[in-house]
């Protein structure tokens, strides 16, 4: 079987639509996970705060899962595969590393800030364990 080389141009704008992608996914189930909370913070029969619990857990993990999957992608773009790409759309050599740098840093700061979050709901949820089917 013969494989097919893929230019390394495509290969980066195929890493960079499977990020913006992946970023899609993150946002939705945080989103779905901010909404659970707020429906765990209500006042509810135990059987619903019993659904709610195992609703959250399953939401948590997609999330975990997907912020895997995110930082897959993520070490695999390089901080010069990113400045190639501000190369060609005609950037110096210098601005071209200084604009890969704070977007690589960027994309960085956003997933940890998800992950910190993650971590104080799980947190939460654990305090709160008894209450929400823990």
């Amino acid at each position: 079987m013969t494989s097919i080389l893929i230019p390394h141009g495509e290969n980066i704008l195929s890493a960079l639509e499977k990020l913006d992608h992946q970023n899609d996914k993150i946002v939705s189930h945080y989103r779905d996970l901010s909404k659970l909370l707020h429906c765990a913070e209500t006042p509810r029969p135990a059987f619903q705060r019993e659904a709610t619990g195992i609703q959250l857990r399953r939401a948590i993990s997609k999330l975990e899962h997907e912020i895997v999957k995110h930082r897959e992608i993520t070490n695999g773009i390089t901080l010069q595969d990113m400045a190639e790409v501000y190369r060609v759309a005609g950037r110096t050599h210098e601005e071209a590393c200084l604009e890969a740098t704070n977007d690589i840093n960027a994309l960085e700061r956003g997933l940890q800030q998800v992950e910190e979050t993650l971590g104080e709901v799980k947190a939460t949820l654990k305090c709160a364990g008894g209450e929400l089917g823990e």
